[in-house]
């Protein structure tokens, strides 16, 4: 039994310090993905009117102050 442990000990050793086998991504191709519409951030508040909505007050939990004040 306790060769075996140590048996599995050394292939898991092993397989993490082979990196899987791969150096570098020079052979690496990026998976198709869906396309995708971006806006700028800005466009998003210009949109929205945010005037008589009061902003929300959340409780302070924790205060740091750092030793220069």
């Amino acid at each position: 039994m306790r060769k075996v442990s140590l048996v599995c000990a050394a292939v898991c050793t092993a397989a993490m310090l082979s990196g899987c086998g791969r150096n570098t991504y020079d052979d690496y191709t990026i998976p198709p993905q869906e396309e995708c519409v971006l806006s700028p951030v800005s466009n998003g508040f210009e949109e929205k009117h945010y005037s008589g909505i009061a902003p929300t007050k959340e409780e302070t939990k924790e205060v740091f102050e750092s030793k220069d004040g």
